[in-house]
């Protein structure tokens, strides 16, 4: 069969067909498309970095690639060494120097990337509903009834931030790094190294999340147990105390999948983490959460660790 003879779409180049794929809104949306036809997994084998980063670019809020970097190399560095969670805090606090797919990323790494995403702008959606509700009183436009993108890199990044400091402060790995350096080493000069790597202002919205995520997981227990009468014996504390770490606490350290779920009204997930036992909260090294103390850690810190302008004080 002579070239003529193909149907249109086979006589395309394949990186013409990478570059229709690559106008997807979501990489979910890929499956579907290169199972209708052999052409299309063809030019997705091919030109796979290239197509999978511009669905991400475009998902991206402007400035808040360098944050959501982070994340991803929060899965890949050896966080149990203090040096690699130094380096991995400098590299959200810089600009990316070089395109996304010529990073070689692995497919999960893309993955957890868009997960991230999706989550961020769960998040990010019921946030602009909170922040159109307080701008009447703070004397804002009262025509202005969208969030600008100004306003939506600044949620995006407080909100990216959020997840990284789950990933560094709020599992497993400040036991794992204090069992690998000795009883002296304290992660309190890589908290210190967090919060002091960007201006105060940049951290008051890291804690307008915190407070929000907190709000919203609170309203999903109450509305948990107003209808399950079998969960009334579940007593739900939540207390500023630093010494305490309470069942909105725990899950809060949960990271941005988990909470967006919550946050966007997935009741089912609170309900299961209410109804199964979890042991002694005090004991598990999870519910070391730093995010219940973010405010007092940076205010703790010396001013002269404060930078007056630096990369992450917009």
């Amino acid at each position: 069969m002579s070239s003529t003879d193909l149907p249109p779409l086979l006589r395309l180049p394949l990186h013409t067909i990478a570059h229709i794929l690559s106008n997807v809104k979501t990489i979910q949306e890929l499956g579907p498309i290169i199972l209708s036809h052999s052409i299309f997994r063809d030019a997705l084998q091919e030109n796979f970095h290239s197509v999978v980063s511009a669905i991400i670019m475009r998902r991206v809020p402007d400035g808040t690639l360098p944050y959501l970097l982070a994340l991803v190399g929060s899965q890949r560095l050896s966080l149990s060494n203090p040096a690699a969670v130094k380096q991995l805090l400098g590299l959200a606090a810089s600009p990316c120097p070089v395109a996304l797919s010529t990073l070689g990323l692995s497919k999960a790494e893309y993955a957890y990337m868009n997960s991230s995403c999706s989550s961020a702008k769960a998040i990010y959606t019921i946030y602009r509903q909170m922040a159109l509700e307080l701008k009447p009183l703070c004397n804002a436009p009262k025509k202005r009834h969208y969030v600008n993108p100004w306003e939506r890199f600044r949620i995006s990044r407080a909100v990216f931030r959020y997840q990284l400091m789950c990933n560094l402060f709020c599992h497993r790995l400040c036991l794992i790094r204090r069992q690998a350096f000795g009883p002296r080493f304290d992660d309190e000069e890589l908290k210190r190294l967090f919060f002091s790597s960007f201006s105060p202002w940049v951290n008051e919205e890291l804690m307008c999340v915190f407070v929000f995520l907190r709000r919203k997981v609170a309203q999903a227990y109450d509305d948990i147990l107003a209808h399950d009468v079998s969960l009334s014996h579940c007593k739900i504390e939540d207390t500023p105390d630093v010494d305490f770490i309470s069942q909105i606490h725990w899950m809060l350290c949960m990271g941005l999948p988990f909470l967006s779920n919550i946050v966007s009204g997935g009741l089912l997930e609170a309900q299961a983490f209410l109804s199964f036992p979890r042991g002694d909260l005090r004991q598990e090294p999870t519910t070391h959460t730093r995010s219940s103390y973010a405010r007092s850690l940076y205010r703790n810190s010396s001013p002269s660790t404060r930078p007056s302008r630096t990369q992450g004080s917009r």
